[in-house]
C-alpha cells in the first residue's frame, strides 16, 4: 500500500489541473468514446439475444450488459 501522505499528495496535486481547459476537453472526449462503445455494446448484445425466448433474453441482456460493464472497468484504472 502507498504512504497515505504520499496517496494525498498524489491527489491534491491533480486539482489545478482542473482548472485548464485542456482537462475538461480531454475529460469529454474520454466521456464521448465511452458513450458511442457503450451504444455498440448494446446493439451487439441486442443482436445476440434476439433469437432467444423472452426469459432467456432478458438474462441475456443483464447478463452482457454486466459482463460488458466489468471488462472495461478494468480500463479506467489504467488510463
Amino acid at each position: 500500500m502507498m504512504d497515505p501522505g504520499t496517496w494525498l499528495a498524489m491527489v491534491t496535486s491533480g486539482w489545478s489541473d482542473m482548472s485548464h481547459t485542456t482537462f475538461w476537453v480531454a475529460l469529454l472526449k474520454i466521456m464521448w468514446i465511452n458513450i458511442l462503445l457503450s451504444g455498440d455494446n448494446a446493439v451487439v448484445i441486442a443482436m445476440a439475444c434476439r433469437g432467444l425466448p423472452h426469459r432467456q433474453r432478458v438474462w441475456g441482456m443483464v447478463l452482457g450488459a454486466g459482463v460488458a460493464c466489468a471488462s472495461s472497468s478494468p480500463f479506467l484504472w489504467l488510463r
